[in-house]
């Protein structure tokens, strides 16, 4: 789903979180040198980058660049490979930079870091974090267990009206990522959520399945300004990561070279 309006072309998507995803299994598949099909992982990465990039959020493409670096680090190491792969990400994202899609992306996200940061007293974030730890919840129960979901809409109700008005005064809870989720679900439910992502991190895996673990790393912190995490379609997502890295944990630790294969 695309949402187009004054400051220009800015993509959204249920389940958005298969585009990093994607990104992290390519990438990992192109650097793996047993993989074959190598073009179809580059088209496959650029296009999931694509996507990302699209959203126009300023956090989520700094850390998908931060994280392919590491990825690359981590599988191949400091080495030649190395250099290559950085030259060929610096060609394809410099060719990218000329094309006006992106080149429009770019200057909106320069201009929103020039407004929006937390230097400036007027940013909506500041209005929001203020209100959220000091005007919002009624007692320590609840800034604890959280305020609960909103019922907005048609079947609103009271609680779901004042979360509307909020919204139109600028003041909306998903802005400051896995903390403004606390304030809504309850700090219990989202340290749940943190440690099952630290649980596959620290999961003994072999190569193949590094992105598994990359990907949790970039949800974690790409989701401290942004609702990745908890995007609509994403926990599904979580689900199935979570069953593959558990198989895959229990495959290889039943393997008698079990030893050998672990890289990470």
């Amino acid at each position: 789903m695309e949402d187009v309006n004054a400051q220009g072309l800015r993509m959204r998507l249920t389940g958005q979180g298969l585009s990093s995803l994607g990104y992290f299994f390519a990438l990992t598949n192109i650097l793996n040198r047993k993989k074959k099909n190598k073009i179809i992982n580059i088209i496959l990465m650029i296009l999931c980058f694509s996507v990302i990039f699209l959203m126009g959020f300023r956090t989520m493409t700094l850390f998908i660049v931060v994280m392919t670096f590491i990825t690359i680090i981590k599988v191949n190491g400091f080495n030649r490979k190395l250099f290559f792969y950085s030259t060929i990400i610096v060609i394809v994202i410099n060719l990218s930079m000329q094309t006006k899609v992106v080149s429009k992306v770019l200057d909106q996200m320069s201009e929103r870091q020039e407004n929006e940061n937390l230097n400036n007293e007027d940013y909506i974030r500041i209005t929001q974090f203020v209100y959220f730890t000091q005007n919002h919840f009624k007692n320590i129960g609840e800034y604890i267990l959280g305020s609960g979901y909103p019922a907005m809409g048609v079947e609103s109700s009271s609680y779901g009206r004042k979360m509307e008005k909020l919204q139109e005064e600028g003041i909306n809870w998903v802005d400051w990522g896995l903390l403004s989720l606390s304030w809504i679900i309850g700090i219990p439910a989202v340290l749940v959520m943190i440690l099952y992502s630290f649980k596959v991190i620290l999961l003994k895996l072999p190569i193949d399945y590094f992105y598994l673990k990359i990907w949790f790393v970039y949800l974690l912190v790409s989701s401290f300004t942004t609702m990745e995490f908890y995007r609509p379609g994403n926990f599904i997502i979580q689900a199935m990561v979570l069953y593959i890295a558990e198989k895959a944990h229990k495959k290889f630790i039943n393997d008698p070279n079990f030893i050998n294969k672990i890289k990470l």
